[in-house]
């Protein structure tokens, strides 16, 4: 839930490093678009360098939603992008300390930013994205006592180390969540789902990365489960 710091109506925060007796609450995109919008003029439509502007950009991101923020780059970003990937490490979580990383990547080529209007809402929506997802693992484990995962879920070594990701039930569970996400921003998302195999990355990267992956498509049974939790978010 969204918490105004003290005697300032403009320090809106998300905690995402709850202590072991509070509730687990997933953040949605107009909350976290709510607090980054009030750094969104301080850099956009400037030009930085890259270092100072993550560094910056970390700085408020650690601080409104107690995550740990880090820089890398990678040639797999597109030039004056920035990418954001994130984890989640239970162990941490389990004796009281920040539980989620998230790491800012751009391209190594890049020197100097701008990011302009466009580039800051991709930024905002990975960023929710990103946040949400582990979020959700972070309910996952805590539910089950911090059990670890592997002790629970034998995987087939044969199986492409991709595919079995995906079929990972916490995985399926934290990316239904985003692909509803994803959806949400078309009004015709129900529309988009009756008619699967004419998905488009720009409808849901993710919901297209899993019928994409998995042989069987839409008759697999982790697809099916997938589509089941998609449809209850999505109401």
């Amino acid at each position: 839930m969204l918490v105004k710091k003290e005697g300032s109506l403009k320090a809106l925060r998300f905690n995402c490093s709850p202590k072991l007796d509070q509730p687990v609450t997933i953040p949605t995109r107009s909350q976290v678009r709510q607090i980054c919008d009030q750094f969104k003029s301080k850099i956009v439509d400037r030009v930085f360098l890259v270092d100072e502007a993550i560094n910056s950009l970390g700085r408020f991101v650690s601080q409104r939603f107690r995550v740990d923020v880090l820089h890398a780059k990678a040639l797999e970003v597109e030039a004056s992008e920035i990418n954001v990937n994130a984890s989640y490490d239970q162990d941490k979580d389990e004796q009281g300390e920040i539980s989620i990383q998230l790491i800012m990547v751009t391209n190594p080529c890049d020197t100097q930013i701008i990011i302009d209007d466009g580039i800051w809402d991709l930024v905002v929506v990975r960023l929710a994205d990103s946040l949400a997802h582990e979020m959700i693992h972070m309910r996952q484990a805590r539910f089950r006592s911090f059990i670890d995962v592997s002790q629970i879920t034998k995987l087939d070594e044969d199986v492409d180390p991709s595919l079995a990701y995906l079929k990972n039930y916490d995985e399926i569970d934290a990316y239904a969540y985003n692909i509803a996400s994803e959806l949400r921003d078309h009004p015709n998302a129900r529309q988009i789902l009756k008619n699967l195999p004419k998905i488009k990355i720009s409808h849901s990267i993710n919901l297209w990365v899993y019928l994409n992956t998995f042989p069987l498509r839409t008759d697999d049974p982790h697809i099916r489960r997938l589509l089941k939790k998609v449809y209850k978010h999505l109401t």
